[in-house]
């Protein structure tokens, strides 16, 4: 995304880091690819006031590069201003360590429309980035000998294993995800288009889905608005079924499986149309490729992607309460009568807008946006196989490590729960954030990509990428500040309990980098470290998002535009936001 030009990252603050000298990570190894791919340009140097554009996006992020791409289809000329030397956003890839590409902040791919695929990608997409997708996909070990669950597409191998804990689970398994496809089907039709409330499209839109229901209407409100417990508690028994489901409930997000609404986020596992209905991929490469292959297809339709560009304020007419253009850091002016933001609206309105006073009054509610974030990535480099104690019968001290890679690649290929045998262990680590403390025994969702993807470490190596997103780290701490003495202990809390499940992680650990939710906020400019641009609450949602009598893409000054994930339908890289924005701007009339 972008910064103020006068913003500094306090040192206390950078990412941590161990395991190679500082110069391994500096800003000359980052991924470069995108830039020789695309042809884009460093605006740190380059003259702006020469060229005209129909429409500046601010942040190269994927929802920005979704927006140019539907704008450049009609014709339009627009530039992407990203801060950074890499495109994407957190749909980025960044090689760390020389040799070692690492999805540093989104890591999986799913939920990306099928819509936007279907419209702006090439027929031939699949053969410039390469998916791999994972089965089983989901593992969720134990502490124990041979006691562990291991999930995938086949319905026939999840029942089997499901009844090792539970008969009646395996048997209710089934009929629960087709709850989840029909709320699926449900709610598809207003995630592709504009929050309204007219009533003959809302009405449209939900007969036509409602057609293939078998539920009532009441049945599926519940289903979208209880917490996720109550739901899991009406279809399963076992623990550690309940305890794997419910981690999806509140990935990212600043709630617990007992907290209100939480099952919303449930139908995200089966939501995807990338490939099968509910797979998700890792992208070959990294997810930065899905953004290289976003920043070809707006260059080839007349776009122009600036980066080390850094917008320090969007300029407006204070009488007319137009948009004029932006001012970038180095002073440049580029005038343009159309600014589309890909930020959030935070940051929009409190650093960027020249002057909050041409604002409607009410306007002020967007300062009460729950930005809270909670969730803290590990990009890191293992020199072995963790050792899962749950697994241990299959562990030979004499196998070479290509061969426990082979032998553990059923297990450890998908997303490993770790401290998710139960949704009370869940709870439990939530219940330090909802004290504004870091968790003692934190939630941990672990994926080890090079697994399946050869092409994130050098030829030969024996290594492994592995990536974690680990809650709760919340953004406000009682009485504490997030200095260095902080952040260590969360990490050692982390490798502490993963120890218990694999004694050998910690000490195969040879290089760590930590974001936290404040290094979040200050590298993508995530306000607050929130990975969604604001909760996915439902006082959030469809016509209330970003807040009520505002959703809808538009701002109450004419030109200015937003296509992030503070918009309708909210965060994840689906690329709704940025289809619909561009959408509603051809059709007024830009």
């Amino acid at each position: 995304m972008f910064l103020r030009s006068k913003f500094i990252i306090p040192s206390s603050r950078l990412p941590f880091f161990t395991g190679y000298s500082k110069s391994t990570w500096c800003p000359q190894r980052m991924m470069c690819s995108i830039s020789e791919a695309t042809n884009v340009i460093d605006g740190s140097s380059h003259d702006f006031t020469q060229a005209k554009y129909d429409a500046i996006i601010v942040g190269g992020g994927h929802n920005g590069l979704v927006c140019s791409n539907y704008l450049g289809l009609k014709n339009k000329k627009t530039l992407i201003l990203e801060q950074r030397d890499v495109i994407g956003g957190a749909a980025a890839s960044e090689e760390l360590v020389p040799g070692y590409k690492f999805s540093r902040f989104s890591y999986l791919l799913s939920l990306l429309r099928k819509v936007v695929i279907d419209e702006i990608f090439e027929k031939d997409w699949q053969d410039k980035v390469k998916l791999y997708p994972r089965d089983p996909s989901s593992f969720t070990p134990t502490r124990e000998k041979n006691t562990y669950l291991l999930m995938g597409k086949d319905h026939k191998f999840n029942m089997k294993e499901i009844s090792k804990f539970s008969k009646k689970d395996a048997e209710m398994f089934g009929p629960y995800e087709e709850k989840l496809e029909e709320i699926v089907s449900l709610i598809s039709p207003y995630i592709d288009s504009e929050p309204s409330l007219n009533l003959r499209n809302l009405a449209g839109s939900f007969f036509s889905a409602r057609k293939s229901m078998k539920s009532s209407l009441p049945e599926l409100y519940h289903l979208l608005s209880a917490p996720a417990a109550t739901i899991l508690d009406q279809y399963f028994e076992s623990d550690i079924l309940k305890g794997t489901l419910a981690s999806d409930a509140v990935i990212g997000a600043n709630q617990g499986p007992y907290s209100a609404n939480s099952s919303y986020v449930l139908i995200h596992h089966v939501m995807g149309e990338v490939l099968e209905k509910g797979v998700w991929a890792y992208v070959e490469g990294g997810m930065g490729s899905i953004s290289t292959y976003l920043a070809h297809l707006a260059r080839k339709r007349g776009a122009t992607i600036a980066l080390n560009s850094i917008v320090d304020k969007i300029i407006t007419d204070p009488t007319s309460k137009k948009v004029l253009g932006v001012k970038l850091s180095d002073g440049q002016e580029i005038i343009c009568d159309t600014v589309i933001t890909n930020c959030t609206h935070h940051v929009v309105y409190n650093q960027l807008l020249d002057n909050r006073e041409i604002l409607p009054e009410d306007f002020a509610r967007s300062n009460n946006v729950n930005y809270e974030g909670v969730q803290v990535k590990f990009n890191m480099i293992l020199n072995d196989v963790p050792k899962f104690k749950c697994l241990d019968h299959l562990w030979n001290d004499n196998d070479t490590f290509g061969e426990k890679v082979e032998k553990f690649r059923h297990y450890l290929q998908g997303t490993i729960h770790i401290n998710s045998e139960s949704m009370q262990q869940i709870h439990d680590s939530y219940s330090d954030s909802f004290n504004r403390k870091i968790s003692k025994r934190p939630f941990v969702e672990m994926v080890i990509p090079s697994m399946l993807d050869p092409t994130l470490t050098p030829p030969g190596a024996e290594k492994l990428v592995c990536n974690m997103f680990v809650q709760y780290a919340p953004y406000t701490l009682k009485n504490r500040d997030w200095d260095q003495e902080v952040r260590n202990e969360f990490i050692s809390n982390t490798f502490n309990l993963i120890d218990e499940y694999a004694p050998n992680f910690s000490k195969s650990v040879e290089f760590k980098d930590v974001v936290f939710p404040h290094d979040l906020e200050d590298m993508l400019n995530m306000t607050g470290g929130n990975i969604f641009h604001g909760a996915l609450d439902f006082n959030n949602m469809f016509f209330s998002r970003p807040m009520p009598n505002y959703a809808g893409y538009n701002s109450p000054i004419q030109g200015l535009w937003s296509c992030g994930s503070s918009n309708h339908p909210g965060g994840g890289v689906m690329g709704a936001p940025g289809r619909n924005c561009a959408l509603k701007l051809l059709k007024s009339g830009f």
